[in-house]
């Protein structure tokens, strides 16, 4: 035992556990849980969006070739240039779906611990979605009008 007591504390915090038996039920007022799995649940699809995008990424950077409907063995192939770029620019989105997907569950994390109702401003996922079809959109196109048909 000490002169500040501190011994007393965790003595009572270890009994408190002590006596503890079976199932522990506390009263629930709020959505809190729900939202805390919602939350997490949200930050799970950022980060399978960010990882599907970083494996696109290293498909295009390895050169995967469409085959043709020739049959010649041959597939179709890419310019190094056009490569690089579609391959940096899927990277780059990655990185962004990663790093926004954290700032998302960050902020919301906070305003549930404040216990406000707010919510995370949409403003930069809009703005992510937008170039993200835009991108996608892009490299579509380039691959149906440089294709032999």
């Amino acid at each position: 035992m000490s002169i500040d007591g501190s011994s007393d504390e965790r003595e009572g915090l270890l009994s408190r556990f002590k006596n503890l038996e079976g199932n522990v039920v506390v009263e629930n007022r709020t959505s809190e849980p729900r939202d805390v799995l919602a939350i997490e649940r949200t930050t799970l699809s950022w980060i399978r969006l960010s990882s599907t995008l970083l494996f696109g990424t290293v498909a295009i950077i390895l050169n995967y070739r469409f085959e043709n409907s020739d049959g010649d063995g041959k597939g179709f192939t890419r310019s190094k240039g056009y490569i690089i770029s579609v391959g940096s620019i899927f990277s780059a989105l990655s990185i962004c779906a990663l790093l926004l997907g954290g700032y998302n569950y960050f902020e919301t994390v906070n305003h549930c611990i404040s216990q406000r109702i707010n919510t995370v401003k949409s403003m930069p996922t809009f703005i992510f979605v937008a170039i993200l079809v835009t991108s996608l959109l892009a490299v579509s196109i380039s691959l149906i009008v440089d294709s032999d048909f």
